[in-house]
């Protein structure tokens, strides 16, 4: 399992329970959300992806979206959008 930094961590650290992982990230996003709109909003579409890492050394992504395909597609493709102007910022500091 790697860390927030995508540190992969030792083999012989103690793993953390995965819904408790899985929560943690969750209540992180709520509190930059809270942070980001002081005024209000509400939680409209939402998509999940996971990667799961097996015992056995293999790994798996996991999608869950609550919307038609086309329309996870095109927030997925969104998304893509802001991960590379965040790159390029980061390049640029």
């Amino acid at each position: 399992m790697a860390d927030a930094d995508d540190t992969p961590q030792p083999e012989d650290a103690p793993q953390p329970d995965p819904r408790a992982t899985l929560m943690q990230e969750v209540a992180e996003q709520m509190d930059q959300l809270d942070v980001a709109y002081p005024d209000g909003f509400a939680i409209g579409r939402i998509i999940t992806i996971i990667e799961i890492e097996e015992p056995n050394g293999n790994s798996a992504i996991r999608l869950r979206s609550n919307m038609k395909p086309w329309v996870a597609r095109g927030m997925l493709h969104t998304a893509l959008r802001t991960i590379d102007a965040m790159e390029q910022a980061a390049e640029g500091e």
